[in-house]
């Protein structure tokens, strides 16, 4: 088996794991990731949540953590442009998850970020989601439109039937309350999908 470094530590490059999977193991004793999941979705200080053991920090693990908890959470105000935007604020987080969670995320009328919010976690679908749910706070901070984002711990992005069906629901609930659905992204392992761009649940699709 080959062998590699980081952090100046041997570490074995097993069959089948991604380099993704292999860093977060590497920084497993440094990183509480639980910890971090929380306070990114509820504002709280990230820096806190970072080193979840007593004893010296390597200087590049301490470098990287503070890398972490730069790009960690989506900051409210950050104008929305085009759907990867957003998925690059989501990805650092969502594509770690280990179970599957929906997201709502409420824009102002210049597609400013207002809030977030973590709707359900676990197996997502039409079934299980409450259209009145997704759309109570944005009515409760008169939020203009939103985007419903949700991950797949798979690390694929290949919409589901579930996912399209979950889509045209939300976009017929918005249409009724005059509050726009941009779109629906699906985050995986450094890569996402938007069913609005692949004509999927929406209008026209």
């Amino acid at each position: 088996m080959q062998q590699h470094t980081l952090f100046g530590e041997p570490v074995a490059r097993v069959k089948g794991k991604t380099d993704a999977q292999r860093l977060r193991e590497a920084l497993a004793p440094y990183l509480d990731l639980r910890g971090l999941q929380v306070l990114a979705s509820t504002g709280g200080d990230i820096r806190a949540a970072l080193i979840n053991r007593e004893g010296d920090t390597p200087q590049e693990v301490s470098t990287l953590l503070e890398a972490v908890a730069a790009v960690m959470t989506p900051k409210q105000r950050v104008q929305i442009k085009q759907p990867q935007a957003l998925a690059a604020l989501l990805m650092a987080e969502m594509s770690v998850l280990d179970q599957e969670q929906l997201r709502v995320v409420l824009l102002n009328t210049q597609n400013r970020i207002m809030k977030i919010v973590i709707l359900y976690q676990g197996t997502i679908d039409s079934a299980c989601c409450r259209p009145a749910e997704v759309f109570k706070e944005a009515i409760r901070m008169n939020a203009t439109s939103i985007i419903v984002a949700h991950n797949h711990p798979s690390g694929q992005v290949t919409p589901s039937r579930e996912d399209v069906e979950l889509t045209k629901t939300i976009v017929a609930m918005g249409n009724a309350l005059e509050i726009a659905v941009l779109d629906h992204l699906i985050i995986g392992e450094g890569q996402y999908a938007s069913l609005r761009e692949l004509k999927l649940g929406f209008p026209n699709g």
